[in-house]
């Protein structure tokens, strides 16, 4: 093999050497001579560089004629193929179409699988998926300005007025990202905010089991505790006025809720008498009436216990025109 370092190669050898490796250190490695030297090389015999740092499969060009670049993604292309198809050579995208929903949203599925972010300068190499996102949510009323909840609406098939409020506080939700979705505030997530605490009293489900078998019908859809539906959570609200520093930052668990009414079971271990003390305070505040049932009450006199618990809910039931 001839070394050239201080002579350009003729124009023909440079060709077939770009025929065979299929690598820059590959070409570089073949003549012994630099990156950049090469590239002098290629300049001065007006070959274009572009041509040798094409993707390594040839059939790309032919897919991104007829498919959209998510395809190629989905098939093993990289990102970086992709891209240099595109911006190394000055290609311009497909001209924008209308996609049908269902094509649209399937290229949406796509786009979150393989980006996590980016996806707003992702989508300048598929004009028609953009075109289609919006074209396909200009009906719907929107909680931000994000390309990404359009995408999300599609995703998981939302209507234009599905979206609703937040389950725990009756909130408007708010729009985050695709990964979380909508939300009643930074941290938290709607389809999140009930979760189970870890330390859950049986005899407390009994108590409310047996309470809610006692109640009319229409009573018993409302009311929730763990065992049925979860527990309700309620927020504190952001700038709340009821300051206290023994409040929580954050939310409460309420044992037994129905409308504006909260049954606490109180154990030995888990309950901080100060702290409760705020707490019913704090909820009286949000418009709750309290009801405190200690365990060894209940499993003194059950029957008792659980005809207290109906009667407090009856005398205080007529006071709930509306959900806290």
């Amino acid at each position: 093999m001839t070394t050239y370092i201080h002579q350009t190669p003729p124009k023909n050898i440079l060709i077939e050497a770009q025929k065979q490796h299929k690598s820059a250190n590959a070409l570089s490695n073949h003549f012994g001579v630099s990156r950049k030297v090469i590239n002098r090389w290629l300049k001065e015999h007006n070959i274009e560089k572009n041509s040798y740092f094409l993707p390594k499969n040839k059939n790309l060009k032919k897919l991104l004629q007829t498919a959209s670049f998510l395809d190629a993604l989905e098939l093993g292309y990289s990102k970086k193929d992709i891209q240099s198809y595109f911006w190394s050579r000055h290609i311009s995208p497909p001209k924008a179409i209308l996609l049908s929903k269902k094509e649209t949203a399937r290229r949406c599925n796509l786009l979150e699988k393989h980006y996590s972010q980016g996806i707003q300068k992702a989508l300048l190499l598929d004009p028609s998926l953009e075109k289609s996102i919006l074209h396909w949510t200009q009906d719907h009323t929107l909680q931000s300005d994000k390309i990404t909840e359009r995408i999300y609406r599609l995703i998981h098939g939302f209507k234009s007025d599905e979206v609703k409020t937040c389950i725990v506080e009756s909130l408007p939700l708010k729009f985050y990202t695709l990964k979380k979705g909508y939300g009643n505030s930074d941290k938290q997530v709607c389809y999140l905010v009930n979760d189970l605490p870890e330390k859950i009293s049986k005899s407390s489900q009994q108590l409310f089991d047996a309470i809610n078998n006692k109640l009319p019908k229409e009573l018993q859809n409302k009311s929730k505790y763990a065992t049925k539906g979860r527990e309700y959570r309620v927020c504190i609200l952001k700038n709340d006025p009821f300051i206290h520093p023994l409040r929580n930052k954050k939310n409460y668990y309420l044992d037994f809720k129905l409308d504006n009414i909260n049954i606490e079971f109180d154990g030995s271990k888990w309950h901080n008498k100060e702290k409760d003390k705020v707490r019913d305070e704090y909820l009286k505040s949000r418009g709750y009436s309290i009801l405190r049932v200690d365990y060894s009450e209940f499993r003194k006199t059950p029957n008792q216990t659980i005809q207290k618990c109906l009667d407090f809910i009856h005398e205080n039931i007529n006071d709930s025109h509306s959900k806290p």
